[in-house]
């Protein structure tokens, strides 16, 4: 019974360390998702301003 124990809490521990690297990595991943999806962003606006500033060039002209 007890050697049962012992493998079950060793297995937990394993188990755990497993979840926790899982976790760590999810939340890498989320970070660069986050990132590349604002820096995405960033380049569309860029674009966008200079589409407008160039339509109001145009209609000043």
């Amino acid at each position: 019974m007890k050697l049962n124990l012992i493998k079950k809490s060793r297995f937990l521990k394993e188990e755990t360390a497993y979840l926790f690297v899982l976790l760590i990595i999810r939340n890498i991943v989320r970070k660069y998702v986050f990132v590349s999806a604002f820096a995405k962003a960033v380049q569309d606006s860029r674009i966008i301003l200079y589409f407008i500033t160039y339509t109001m060039f145009k209609v000043l002209e």
